[in-house]
């Protein structure tokens, strides 16, 4: 369908850190320690690209910059995952502004939402046991993919849970990396920073919160991108 003929989504797919909850400084911070440990440095610009990345992928930045041969990418990931699957454990999380309140509108109009992360399935559960529990209709993380962001795959399966067309939905990201994998799925893609700048792009639409946005809106959001294509 165009989106004149459908002028809402069908649905909404979420990401998950630096989107729905404000864990994009805790996973800077893990990094930042981890690599100082082992006596090297990671910069806010090294962090800010690593965003939106799958876990093997920024593992890999991570072990170039601790530059120990005996650390794995692998093994860098452990100790990455475990540090911040312990430390919202500890601290919960805060979803980030605006978020509630749309999930409220966007259940009182019928549009159901999935939520997409990166993150594999131990990292994110701590988190989403503090959020309510009707958010999401679906639920996709990284360890269930055999490709990470920027592929389209996480958003495809996404969409194929709710039994939708991805053509038919808008994402919501906070990353270059996860706005490109919604637009290489087909999804129009809302993008809102988190703690990186985002670069503009065809199909997408940059919006500096979440707060305020109504119904009415994320459908000319949800147009908007699609006509920007």
């Amino acid at each position: 369908m165009t989106p004149d003929e459908l002028p809402l989504p069908r649905a909404v797919l979420w990401d998950y850190d630096g989107t729905l909850v404000d864990t994009q400084p805790i996973w800077i911070e893990v990094e930042q320690e981890l690599v100082a440990r082992h006596g090297g440095t990671w910069t806010t610009g090294q962090a800010h690209a690593a965003i939106g990345l799958g876990g093997a992928e920024a593992s890999t930045l991570l072990a170039e910059a601790i530059g120990d041969p005996a650390l794995t990418p692998a093994a860098v990931e452990q100790l990455r995952a475990h540090g911040v699957a312990e430390r919202v454990r500890a601290e919960g999380v805060t979803p980030r502004p605006g978020v509630a309140a749309l999930m409220d509108r966007l259940a009182d109009a019928g549009i159901r939402c999935a939520l997409h992360t990166a993150s594999p399935q131990h990292v994110v559960q701590p988190g989403l046991d503090r959020l309510p529990q009707t958010w999401f209709a679906a639920v996709v993380t990284g360890d269930q993919l055999t490709r990470d962001k920027p592929d389209p795959e996480g958003y495809l399966l996404a969409a194929s849970r709710l039994g939708v067309a991805a053509a038919d939905c808008l994402v919501i990201e906070d990353s270059d990396a996860g706005a490109e994998s919604g637009r290489r799925a087909g999804a129009a893609v809302l993008a809102v920073p988190s703690v990186a700048r985002l670069t503009p792009h065809p199909g997408q639409v940059i919006r500096p919160s979440l707060e305020g946005l109504d119904i009415a809106e994320l459908g000319r959001i949800y147009r908007e991108a699609f006509a920007s294509r």
